[in-house]
Order: C-alpha cells, then structure tokens, then sequence
C-alpha cells in the first residue's frame, strides 16, 4: 500500500516537473505567470477603486441628505411666512407667483455664469432620432470660422452620459468637456473633424452657425465676427448664445 502511494506521488512530481519543462522551453510558463500576476493586480486595483469610490458616494449622498434637511426647513419658514402674508392682505398670491418667477430666472442665469449646479439638457431628445434642419457646408468654411461652434459651451443629455462616450467636464457637470485650448476635446487637432460624430450630442446636430452673428456678421458673404480669433473668445463675446 505504503509503495503504491510512494509511486503515484513520484509520477506525479515527475508529470508536474516535465510539465514545467515544457513550459519553459517554449516560455510559455512566463507569460502565464505573468499573465495570471497582472489578472490580480487588476483585481485588487478595480477592488480598491470600488472602495474608494462607494465611500466618495457614501460622503456625497451623506450631504444631500443633509443638505435636503436644511431646504426643508428653510422652506417651511418660507412658506410659512408667505401664507401669513396673503393671510394679513399683505400680499396676493398671484404676486407672489409672478415675483417668484422673476427672481428664478435671475438666479438661473447667475448660476449658469458662476458654474454653480448640475447642467442638463432641458427638453431632452433621443439624438439617434433627432432630425436636424440646419444644412451648413462646414469643411468650405472652416478655415474662415476655425471651428468656432465646437468652443461653445452646452449642457449634455442624460442619453450623453449613459452612453459614456460624449466626456464632460468634472468640475462642471455636464458642459461638454473641452481642451486648454477652449475647444471639445472630441475635435481632432488640425482636420478640425469630429471623433464622435456618430454620437454627437442634441446641440451639435441642431446649431446653426448661419444665425448666430457672434460667429458669421455676414453669413451669405462669408465674413467672420472678428471676435472669435480672440483667446477668451466667446465668454467675451457681446451676445453670448450658448447651444441648447
């Protein structure tokens, strides 16, 4: 018994040490090795990179939490006072709702320019069933208007960011990202031609340079707005007209 067992275990080490050998004769063992090294290392670093990214959520959703206590209370004071006020003849309800609607559309507009708060697209469109109307010969003009629509900032659809293709801005969700050089970072560098053009974003299918005067002063004569040459160009432009 005891000699049979001896056996099966010296024909197996000596199965396993010509297995080994005949790895390495054609480095064959190497690459598994390394291989199955690199497998782990990539397994402990998407662990890691989960981990740190549920407690980062963890953080965040902790403060919305807390910050939609203080907005409850904040507008329950709020509502309260209005109710005392119409109550008392103060004030009118229809007052109220136009004054409110006033003061929402300058906070908007002041939030936008600030880069305060989460941009979306607002109606939302399915991009791959979108029809756009706008018909521009953009490679004979080119060289006149250098690209200039893809400087302009927009917000990106929910379709964008699901799909993960279309890169937006991390310190401003969810403008369209853009290089130092202020244009999308989807254009490619001297041909000027779109990377992602299959999936191009809602505003980029529907922007019509022919009417926007910050770019073309004389569309039909082919005659720029001499204020898109400049660097700082369009957050210094007089009309400032964002797509979308």
């Amino acid at each position: 018994m005891h000699s049979t067992v001896a056996a099966n275990d010296f024909l197996l080490k000596y199965l396993l040490a010509f297995w080994q050998f005949y790895l390495r004769s054609f480095g064959i063992l190497e690459i598994f090795m390394e291989s199955n090294k690199a497998n782990l290392t990539f397994s402990f670093q998407q662990e890691t990179l989960r981990k740190e990214v549920a407690e980062g959520l963890l953080f965040t959703h902790g403060r919305l939490s807390e910050n939609t206590k203080l907005t409850v209370e904040a507008g329950s004071f709020l509502y309260g006072l209005i109710e005392i006020l119409i109550e008392k003849g103060i004030l009118t309800l229809e007052e109220i709702d136009d004054r409110q609607l006033q003061v929402a559309e300058r906070l908007v507009k002041k939030n936008k320019e600030r880069g305060i708060g989460i941009l979306l697209q607002e109606p939302e469109h399915d991009k791959y069933k979108f029809n756009s109307t706008s018909e521009i010969d953009c490679e004979s003009r080119v060289s006149l208007c250098k690209a200039s629509c893809c400087r302009l900032p927009f917000a990106l659809s929910k379709q964008d960011i699901r799909e993960g293709v279309v890169h937006w801005d991390l310190g401003q969700p969810y403008i369209i990202a853009q290089g130092k050089d202020g244009y999308c970072c989807h254009l490619m560098g001297k041909s000027r031609q779109c990377s992602i053009r299959q999936h191009r974003p809602v505003p980029c299918r529907a922007y019509d340079c022919s009417k926007d005067q910050t770019i073309w002063l004389d569309f039909e004569e082919r005659i720029i707005n001499p204020e898109i040459l400049q660097e700082e160009w369009p957050r210094n432009a007089t009309k400032n007209q964002e797509r979308g």
